[in-house]
């Protein structure tokens, strides 16, 4: 993935990379059905997860700035143009990844 474009750092690569991890992490825990379409963004899939699952929904609540603030991240990373992530945020993006692996 690097070495297909010469804009893309490592930086953008860990904050696409962690954004997809929790995008991933967030259609696991909403159990969809074969009949639903998972969605791919991180708000839309916390907002669905918050109202189907009653066990995570303190947690999501809660924790609802650090899914924005990862929402964020993940539409810098998929927009160049947007500038490149920071490591914090990278930072932060994983952190809550990893929170959010205690439930699967």
């Amino acid at each position: 993935m690097i070495s297909s474009s010469k804009k893309l750092t490592h930086r953008w690569a860990a904050g696409i990379i962690a954004s997809n991890h929790i995008t991933t992490l967030l259609i696991r825990l909403s159990n969809y059905r074969p009949s639903e379409k998972a969605a791919d963004d991180i708000k839309t899939s916390h907002a669905k997860l918050k109202n189907r699952n009653p066990k995570l929904k303190r947690f999501l609540e809660k924790s609802y700035r650090r899914f924005e603030d990862a929402d964020k991240t993940r539409n810098r990373c998929a927009h160049i143009n947007e500038g490149e992530p920071t490591q914090q945020e990278i930072e932060q993006s994983i952190s809550l990844a990893r929170l959010l692996q205690k439930f699967v």
